[in-house]
């Protein structure tokens, strides 16, 4: 169990205690990270493109990963989990081009 600290003007106070497992899902990711949902959102009514994957990528990028603020989610395997099911959700060109 990890125990960070957030600073704020009066101090610091606890996050949570909740740390993802030593193999996370995506679930365990949104329960720490919940901006991730919207991102799922985004991802499943869009098309594949690889300007919109790249978009997608930097967006997890901000919320998970090396350059995460949050120190239970900076790790690259959670970077990793976060990109290959938004990837997944992603709808395939192949569905439109018949």
């Amino acid at each position: 169990m990890i125990t960070d600290f957030v600073p704020v003007a009066s101090g610091k106070i606890p996050l949570p205690p909740i740390a993802p497992p030593d193999n996370p899902t995506w679930n365990d990711l949104v329960a720490i990270e919940p901006r991730l949902k919207p991102l799922a959102a985004y991802a499943a009514t869009s098309r594949w493109s690889v300007s919109r994957y790249e978009s997608l990528k930097r967006r997890v990028g901000r919320l998970v990963g090396w350059h995460s603020r949050n120190p239970r989610l900076s790790s690259s395997r959670c970077y990793e989990i976060a990109v290959w099911y938004l990837a997944g959700l992603l709808r395939s060109r192949r569905r439109f081009l018949r």
